[in-house]
């Protein structure tokens, strides 16, 4: 029988494999590693049981439970994310005088029109992030770049586009 170090040392040794293998049920990185993480605190727990002809295929069981689990976990707060903006986005339109429903409608149409001057590749990062909903490793497999690249990417395109928003808005006045 092998020591609980033994058995953990060789359940890392699959951490890259499983992460993939997770990755293919919930298609976020993020998840996939918290999954694997959690299937190594269970073999952890459960060394006793595992032996190295078995440990694979636990792993791949619980990592598989871990990862569906979380899609789903993932799924819920998003649905009472959106549920929850809808509501504060209804609060708030009730107390909007119309001089400030009218500004708010000028700074989307000014948005929109901003969006236009980002190039193509950007604005399409930009959308699949804000839009679809797409994580910044998700995009930065994608494109070709690492996920902190698309954040600073996307923070470069928040600030291009609030400047010109802020611009536009000036020559109103």
């Amino acid at each position: 029988m092998k020591s609980q170090d033994e058995i953990i040392r060789a359940a890392f040794q699959y951490q890259g494999l499983l992460e993939s293998y997770a990755y293919t049920f919930i298609k976020d990185w993020s998840l996939s590693k918290d999954a694997v993480q959690e299937a190594f605190i269970a073999a952890n727990k459960n060394w006793e049981k595992l032996e190295d002809d078995i440990l694979l295929p636990w792993l791949k069981t619980v990592t598989k439970r871990r990862a569906i689990d979380l899609g789903r976990k993932r799924q819920k707060q998003t649905s009472q994310r959106d549920e929850l903006v809808h509501l504060v986005d209804r609060h708030f339109d009730k107390h909007l005088t119309d001089e400030l429903k009218e500004l708010q409608s000028l700074r989307n149409k000014f948005l929109e029109k901003c969006l236009t001057t980002i190039n193509p590749k950007s604005r399409s990062i930009f959308q699949s992030y804000y839009h679809d909903r797409k994580s910044t490793d998700e995009l930065g497999k994608k494109f070709k770049r690492s996920g902190n690249s698309i954040r600073i990417l996307l923070h470069r395109i928040r600030e291009q586009l609030r400047k010109c928003i802020d611009r536009k808005m000036d020559q109103l006045t």
